[in-house]
């Protein structure tokens, strides 16, 4: 192949150098077809063209005259042919160099996760092919393959070698003890004592150059050191081979460390992250802790608050009602266009609606607008869950006329609790109303249509300083003395030894008694003040006159369950006895002038009951020696400043009345400042 055909390659092969024929040389047919066949486009046959080929020298033909295109000499073929040669094994030994790294070694390096998965690189394979003929080091010709590469194809000359290789190569060569100075040598006779220097010197190089390699040439060994067997030599590995191991080897050093220190560090950020999370999960659950804690107490205490509220509202509390005024009301007689109000105040309980009380105000003749005084109409109890009905009713002779209603239930907000003062609106009828003998009052409600609004006021009693409820305690009409000064020189023996139950309510320094609950007026109102409260203490005489000289033991003869059960009654006996005695309390009149000494004792349901009974009859016989006292203050100061003003007035009256001497006439002068006086 010509090298026309490789530059070239539009054109067809040129004409062989030296085809001469009568000292001319001759185109071939195929350059002159080929010629002919190019010609053919417009541009290289019209005469206009400047690459027309009519002329046989044009640059067109001399640029492509194979002749002068191929008049080289034989030598420069050659040399041609030998670059070629060693350029086209260059190439092969490298192709073939990298189809073996291709195939056995270049991939790409596998992912290792963690350190288990990672193994360590695979020793390469021994070389089981054709060797290569050229040396790797000189590029020269190598037939007998002195060192060959054991991966390889690669092969060395054994002169190519490096000391370093050398002596890594020939590791298996020992050395001998040396001979005699006269032994023979391994070659002939022994050397003189110039040549001896020589030999030494050559051992060195003989060293470097054990085999004859490039120059055909051979060289002995030293004479200290003979060749082992070929089976005792160490295999060699080329460059390339332990480039490879070694990156191979680091590769698997360095994925080893990374993969040490990332699982290091995984280990590590694991006892961190849980360390964190541990905390944080401390820090949650002590917040949540926290909040559920909060939670449940803020629950809690609302559903104890309502509890208790349901309980406060259960009970019952003295409460202070007031109507004050009237407006807008409908026309009850025609004839004067106007009506004589009054006002009816029930009190209804919300859960079965039965009136427990009533309160009537006075009547407002001719009017439709009006105003009441005050009432304080005092309800003796009235729960939470309790209903106040206003009704409107117009006076008539025959029957009275409804007018209208307002109901103003307790439950709404805290107007049991605080009270307050506000209009309400009359509407229909809600509420029957039914006189104090729990009938029907008679009252027409059909004629006229409810209109207008009502004013009221409602202040319920402190519970600190007001109690109601039921009592037991002397006979009522024993209980009426207990302000007298004498209680006369008989009374009814069966009423003072008697105890009745009655409704009691203690407020603004009184004691009033009802004969039961739902009467409009009390039996007895007993003021406070002069009065002593003290709790009844055990005196012992529910014990026998015999029990306190009893010996404590149980006797012998008496079985343990009997005498438990004698001792448990008798503990019992004795705990309702305390107890009795702790729900009693006496009232005792402590004036000086009267004579009724006799002590007044009270009994309470229960003992909280009775607690809070005696506290608040104390509170208000602390209260009035209080005000009595202060009182006695004011008065003793205002006779001093009135018995001093008195004084004074009749003693400048008195003085006033003495004619007096002239003081002018007998008074001596004065002194002047700094003088000294005889």
């Amino acid at each position: 192949m010509s090298l026309s055909s490789t530059t070239l390659p539009a054109i067809t092969q040129s004409p062989r150098v030296g085809e001469e024929r009568d000292g001319e040389v001759k185109e071939p047919e195929s350059q002159i077809k080929h010629l002919e066949i190019s010609t053919k486009d417009p541009i290289f046959y019209r005469r206009d063209s400047p690459y027309a080929i009519s002329d046989p020298k044009h640059v067109y033909v001399s640029k492509y005259d194979a002749v002068a295109h191929h008049a080289q000499t034989k030598e420069e073929m050659k040399h041609l042919a030998q670059e070629k040669w060693v350029n086209a094994m260059a190439v092969k030994k490298m192709a073939m160099w990298m189809r073996k790294r291709l195939r056995e070694r270049t991939r790409l390096k596998p992912v290792v996760k963690n350190l288990k998965s990672l193994k360590e690189p695979k020793e390469i394979s021994k070389w089981e092919g054709q060797r290569s003929y050229l040396c790797d080091r000189c590029m020269l010709p190598c037939p007998g393959a002195d060192v060959t590469c054991e991966h390889c194809n690669i092969v060395l000359h054994e002169s190519c070698l490096t000391e370093e290789e050398l002596r890594e190569y020939r590791c298996g060569v020992v050395d001998t003890e040396p001979e005699p100075e006269h032994a023979p040598f391994l070659g002939g006779s022994p050397p003189s004592a110039g040549s001896s220097s020589r030999s030494l010197g050559s051992s060195s190089r003989s060293l470097n150059n054990f085999v004859g390699g490039g120059g055909g040439r051979r060289r002995t060994s030293s004479p200290t050191q003979q060749r082992l067997p070929e089976k005792q030599l160490q295999t060699y590995t080329c460059g390339f081979c332990k480039q490879d191991t070694e990156a191979d080897q680091h590769w698997f050093t360095a994925e080893k460390k990374r993969l040490w220190e990332a699982e290091h560090h995984q280990i590590n950020a694991a006892l961190i992250g849980r360390v964190l999370r541990g905390f944080l999960s401390r820090f949650r659950y002590k917040r949540y802790q926290r909040a559920v804690v909060r939670f449940q107490a803020m629950l809690r205490r609302y559903i104890e608050r309502r509890k208790f509220k349901a309980y406060r509202r259960q009970m019952k509390r003295p409460m202070i009602v007031n109507v004050l005024a009237a407006s807008d009301m409908p026309v009850a007689n025609r004839d004067n266009a106007s009506a004589d109000p009054y006002v009816i105040v029930t009190v209804h309980d919300s859960m079965h609606r039965e009136q427990t009380l009533r309160f009537d105000t006075s009547v407002k003749q001719k009017t439709l607008d009006c105003e009441w005084e005050p009432q304080n109409f005092l309800i003796p109890g009235v729960s939470g869950n309790s209903v106040l009905v206003f009704t409107v009713v117009d006076e008539e002779e025959m029957r009275d006329q409804f007018l209208g209603q307002c109901a103003v239930p307790l439950t709404n907000g805290d107007l049991w609790l605080h009270g307050g003062k506000f209009d309400v609106d009359l509407e229909d009828l809600q509420y029957i109303v039914r006189t104090h003998n729990k009938q029907e009052a008679d009252i027409a409600y059909e004629k006229i249509t409810p209109a207008g609004w009502l004013t009221v006021e409602i202040k319920p009693l402190c519970s600190l300083h007001s109690v109601c409820g039921p009592i037991e305690g002397p006979h009522i009409d024993v209980l009426s003395t207990i302000t007298k000064t004498s209680i006369g020189a008989v009374q009814n023996i069966s009423k003072v030894s008697q105890k009745n139950s009655y409704w009691g309510v203690i407020h603004d320094g009184k004691a009033s008694f009802y004969r039961r609950f739902g009467d409009r007026t009390p039996k007895v109102v007993v003021p406070l003040s002069g009065l002593q409260v003290s709790k009844v203490k055990s005196t012992g005489r529910h014990k026998s006159p015999h029990e306190s000289s009893k010996p404590s033991h149980i006797p012998p003869s008496t079985s343990a369950r009997a005498a438990t059960r004698s001792d448990r009654l008798r503990r019992s006996s004795q705990l309702a006895t305390e107890t009795q005695h702790k729900k009693e309390f006496s009232l005792k009149n402590v004036d000086v002038s009267s004579s009724n000494r006799q002590k007044y004792v009270f009994e309470a349901p229960t003992v909280n009951d009775s607690r809070h009974w005696y506290e608040v009859v104390d509170y208000w016989i602390q209260k009035h020696k209080q005000i009595k006292r202060m009182r006695s203050r004011s008065r003793s100061r205002a006779y001093r400043d009135s018995v001093g003003t008195v004084s004074e007035r009749g003693y400048r009256d008195s003085m006033g009345s003495v004619k007096s001497p002239d003081r002018s006439k007998s008074r001596s002068p004065s002194p002047t400042r700094g003088s000294i006086s005889p």
